[in-house]
C-alpha cells in the first residue's frame, strides 16, 4: 500500500512529498549561495528615486535658511548627491517684497512621493514658515522639480512641478547640475527650457566672487 501525505488539501504519495521537500530546499541552497556571493545586495533593499528639490528663501539670514533647509533635506528625506550655486531673483507672483536666494538639489530618496510631500511640508514648519497667502514671502519653500522621470497628477502634487518651465529662478540653478535632464512631457533638455523660457525675470549668483560665472 502507499502511504499517503496531505498537504494543504492535496493527498501527495510519500515519494511525490519527499521530491518536492528536496526541490524547495534546492532553492533555498541556491538562494543561500547567492546572497552569500553577493552581499552587498539586498533583496529587501527599498528603492532609491533621485528627486530635483527647488529651495527659495527670502526672510532673515537667507543664507542660513538654505544651510538649514539642505541639512533637514538631508537628515530626513536622503542624502544629497549634488547642490548648484546659490542665485539671487526679485520676487516672481508678487514683486512687492525682498529678492528670494533659490538653490536646487538632487537628492536620493527611497521616499514615495506623497510621502516626500509629507516631509517637505513638515521641514518647512519645522523652519517656521506660516502659510498666509499665495506668493508670500517665506523663511523657506521647498519645491519638487522632477521625481526621477516619473509623471505624477494627485490633488496635491503635479510633478514635474507645472511652472518650471515658465520660472528662470528654477531653471538657472537646474541647469548648473543637470543641464542634460530631460523634461518626461516635454522631451527638452534642462538647457533646452532655460534658453526657451518666457520668463524674463533677472537671476544673478548671489556671491560672484565665490562661485563660478554663468551666463542665466
Amino acid at each position: 500500500m502507499t502511504n499517503s501525505i496531505y498537504c494543504h488539501g492535496v493527498c501527495l504519495t510519500t515519494e511525490t512529498a519527499v521530491r518536492y521537500s528536496n526541490i524547495y530546499l534546492d532553492i533555498l541552497g541556491y538562494l543561500a549561495k547567492f546572497v552569500h556571493r553577493n552581499r552587498s545586495i539586498s533583496l529587501f533593499m527599498p528603492v532609491t528615486t533621485n528627486t530635483y528639490l527647488l529651495l527659495g528663501t527670502n526672510m532673515g539670514d537667507r543664507v542660513s535658511q538654505l544651510s538649514r533647509a539642505r541639512g533637514e533635506i538631508a537628515g530626513q528625506i536622503g542624502p544629497l548627491r549634488r547642490s548648484s550655486s546659490i542665485y539671487e531673483t526679485d520676487a516672481w507672483g508678487n514683486e512687492d517684497q525682498p529678492p528670494y536666494l533659490n538653490q536646487v538639489v538632487s537628492v536620493d530618496t527611497t521616499l514615495k512621493p506623497l510621502a516626500l510631500l509629507y516631509i517637505i511640508n513638515a521641514i518647512e514648519k519645522q523652519m517656521g514658515r506660516i502659510r498666509t497667502g499665495k506668493w508670500e514671502s517665506r523663511v523657506i519653500d521647498i519645491d519638487i522639480l522632477y521625481y526621477s522621470d516619473r509623471i505624477i497628477d494627485e490633488v496635491n502634487l503635479q510633478v514635474p512641478h507645472p511652472h518650471l518651465p515658465n520660472r528662470r529662478f528654477a531653471l538657472a540653478p537646474l541647469q548648473e547640475i543637470a543641464p542634460l535632464f530631460v523634461h518626461p512631457i516635454s522631451g527638452k533638455t534642462t538647457t533646452e527650457l532655460l534658453n526657451q523660457t518666457p520668463d524674463q525675470l533677472t537671476v544673478r549668483l548671489f556671491n560672484p566672487d565665490t562661485y563660478e560665472q554663468h551666463e542665466i
